[in-house]
């Protein structure tokens, strides 16, 4: 699917919700649960972008779409960044949680404001900053194959 798929299949759904007063999918499916269709929280991974300034700009104003809809029609996203240049503003704006790997000193300072990220081990230390505050812990080494059987098993469930 698509971005612009998902975005649609899950403002079609929202107008149902609003229609049987419901403000967000949890309450719906809670006043269901069992009724078979309740509706299923989405995980979106976004992972490498194409090298486009021009569909950059179109993502990024999607993004925010996206992730400003949310919780009310149950989309999560996770935005993995890599480079300076898929990361503006706006969109650090509208995450408030963010999860900080060893990183350069720049992308650190853009992400959670010091340069803290550039000081973690490169084996699982992460900082997480939500708002003003973070806080640095060790998490266990995941390699990329583990990464990819997760994955996998996402897209299968």
């Amino acid at each position: 699917n698509d971005i612009n798929d998902i975005i649609e299949e899950r403002l079609n759904e929202f107008k149902k919700l609003n229609v049987l007063n419901y403000e967000e999918y949890l309450n719906y499916n809670e006043a269901n649960e069992t009724n078979a269709e309740t509706f299923k929280r989405i995980i979106i991974i976004i992972d490498e972008l194409v090298d486009d300034s021009i569909n950059f700009i179109y993502f990024e104003n999607k993004l925010i779409y996206i992730n400003q809809l949310s919780k009310k029609v149950g989309i999560e996203i996770n935005y993995v960044i890599r480079d300076l240049k898929y990361i503006t503003n706006s969109i650090i704006s509208s995450f408030e949680l963010r999860l900080l790997f060893k990183s350069s000193k720049l992308l650190s300072e853009k992400i959670i404001n010091n340069e803290n990220g550039y000081y973690l081990k490169p084996n699982g230390d992460i900082i997480i900053s939500e708002k003003n505050s973070g806080v640095r812990i060790q998490t266990p080494l995941i390699t990329v194959e583990e990464i990819n059987n997760i994955l996998k098993f996402i897209i299968k469930n």
